[in-house]
């Protein structure tokens, strides 16, 4: 598309009192911008237009407008339309700014003696975006193109443009599920792979990963994808407790189960994290000022190390899963097989996938955890029986919970040494009869398994293991269940 054509395109629109400025802007998704001016006031504006017209883009283009329109979600961080048109030829004029890339980069050139201050101006945008994006999000809108190009700055404000790719939960799905969307660079993962579902989280994510590029010391050669919050490199003369804040905010962003989930939760993070001067404290102390600051980054070094177990966790337990899922698929066979000659019932006492997405998403996550999971109970109703039960334990590195009796001891810390997962099943069976009660404590042990997947077995104070297979565990399940001083012990 050269300048004359996008000259010709403007005429034959015939938009009464404004005139063609040229300066093309280049394509930008399905659509072409050029440079207009009012005749009445000389304000600029940007002629956007539909380079194609197919069905799908015109359903965007359309979309498009009609959110920008809408008296709801009018707001000086997202861009303003002027005028516009819902025929063809599809267009609208909106306010003209700055490319943000091209401030950002002064800005900085001009402040690089003082990093301090490139971090609160970066933490100012950002928080003028999310301003925009609250009512959005609160209403089921999400961007999900949020990158530097798709910002421009107007009257000094950052404007958040191009929604040429939102969703908007109350209306038709243009996106077809199994098609990706996004940008490569400022996109999470979740977003090539999870479309059935459409987060306001999307959009926080590519804002974070916006803030890392607006403050990293240097952009990596080849950066095509997003960084790892872990391994990007701030300036050494940020202070610390930006850094530490900096690292906070961007390592529970990147998490959905443990970071803001819409535009309005991460603007009270930042708020919390970032004891910025422009803060109002009023005529305090400067002893009270250095306190409330120390809180902050003592929030920020916490939530960095909840974020980095949420990762770990994530990576690890996987493969302890597959060991506890096939275990339940043993035990509902087991209770098939006895079921018919013996009362052998299962009870799920903890769907696993609810407890673990639970855990993630609170703030106890770096506290060690346990939950029962399944129960096998052997005995009629209103009789004596045995149970076998099995509990999971998740033991993090991070832990600091206390206690006194033998349970607690256990948890209090991580048993297992470095090679093995933070992960155990505690397996025991119990007695209960109609005259009394007694329970073998010996019969009681731990499976853990190390990095490689291998599986062993742990006295239940962890201080002998041997190797053992899944077959073992499910044969002394199964010897427990057929032997007859067992079920004579609960008459």
């Amino acid at each position: 598309m050269t300048l004359e054509d996008a000259k010709q395109v403007f005429e034959k629109c015939k938009i009464e009192g404004w005139e063609f400025q040229g300066n093309l802007s280049g394509p930008s998704g399905q659509a072409v911008a050029v440079h207009v001016k009012r005749k009445s006031d000389s304000k600029e504006g940007v002629f956007r237009y539909l380079k194609r017209q197919q069905e799908e883009d015109i359903k965007r283009f359309q979309r498009e407008i009609k959110i920008l329109t809408n008296p709801e979600y009018k707001h000086k961080n997202i861009l303003n339309i002027l005028e516009y048109s819902t025929e063809e030829p599809y267009w609208y004029i909106s306010e003209r700014g700055e490319d943000f890339r091209i401030f950002w980069e002064k800005f900085k050139d001009e402040n690089a003696d003082n990093p301090n201050l490139i971090v609160e101006k970066g933490v100012e945008i950002i928080l003028n975006i999310l301003s925009g994006l609250s009512t959005l999000h609160k209403a089921g809108v999400v961007h999900r193109d949020i990158k530097p190009a798709n910002i421009v700055m107007v009257n000094g404000e950052p404007v958040l443009i191009d929604f040429t790719l939102v969703y908007d939960q109350d209306e038709e799905r243009i996106t077809p599920h199994d098609r990706p969307v996004g940008n490569i660079r400022f996109s999470p993962d979740q977003m090539m792979h999870r479309n059935d579902e459409v987060l306001p989280w999307f959009d926080i994510y590519m804002l974070s990963q916006i803030f890392i590029w607006m403050i990293a010391d240097k952009s990596p050669k080849g950066w095509f994808k997003p960084l790892d919050w872990r391994f990007v490199k701030y300036p050494h003369d940020i202070k610390d407790a930006y850094q530490k804040s900096l690292r906070a905010l961007t390592a529970l962003c990147s998490d959905y189960d443990s970071g803001p989930k819409d535009a309005a939760s991460m603007i009270t993070l930042i708020k919390n994290l970032f004891p910025l001067p422009t803060e109002q404290t009023g005529d305090l102390d400067p002893r009270i000022e250095e306190i409330f600051a120390k809180i902050k980054e003592g929030k920020a070094r916490s939530l960095v190390v909840q974020a980095t177990d949420v990762g770990n966790f994530e990576t690890k337990f996987p493969i302890f899963e597959k060991f506890v899922s096939e275990l339940t698929s043993f035990l509902e066979d087991t209770e098939r097989k006895y079921n018919n000659h013996l009362p052998v019932g299962l009870r799920k006492t903890t769907n696993i996938e609810e407890w673990t997405e639970k855990i993630k998403g609170t703030t106890k996550f770096f506290k060690n955890e346990d939950a029962q999971l399944l129960n096998l109970r052997c005995g009629e109703k209103g009789s004596g029986y045995f149970q076998i039960n099995f509990h999971f334990f998740y033991f993090s590195p991070n832990s600091k919970k206390k206690g006194n009796n033998e349970f607690f001891t256990l948890t209090s810390h991580n048993p297992l040494t470095d090679e093995f997962l933070p992960f155990a099943l505690r397996v025991n069976i119990g007695f209960r009869s109609l005259t009394s009660s007694r329970r073998n404590k010996n019969e009681m042990f731990y499976i853990a398994m190390d990095k490689t997947g291998m599986l062993y077995k742990f006295d239940n104070r962890f201080q002998t293991k041997s190797p053992i297979t899944i077959e073992e565990i499910f044969s002394t399940i199964d010897n427990w269940i057929s032997n007859p001083e067992n079920w004579e012990a609960i008459q």
